[in-house]
């Protein structure tokens, strides 16, 4: 965050990756996993990636970070989610 507290825009052509706390379960498919994510209390989103989109263990999944504030932070996710269509969160 800059120092006037407006938002940093982190994008440009290299988005910086973070792991975001998620539910992993497994998916249909053996290299598929089902997510879901809740951004914030209230709001869930649910989206089916691979394997390698996730760490199963830490329950977390791979997204990059594209614009930070204050409280909040858009971030896009590996593939369009279910419930909204989106791959922003």
């Amino acid at each position: 965050m800059s120092s006037n507290g407006t938002r940093d825009r982190i994008g440009g052509p290299h988005p910086a990756e973070r792991w975001l706390k998620a539910r992993v379960d497994p998916g249909m498919f053996t290299s598929e996993r089902a997510v879901t994510v809740q951004p914030r209390p209230g709001v869930s989103y649910f989206l089916f990636v691979d394997e390698t989109d996730v760490d199963e263990d830490a329950q977390t999944l791979r997204v990059w970070l594209i614009d930070r504030g204050d409280e909040e932070s858009v971030v896009l996710l590996p593939r369009e989610t279910s419930t909204s269509g989106r791959r922003w969160c």
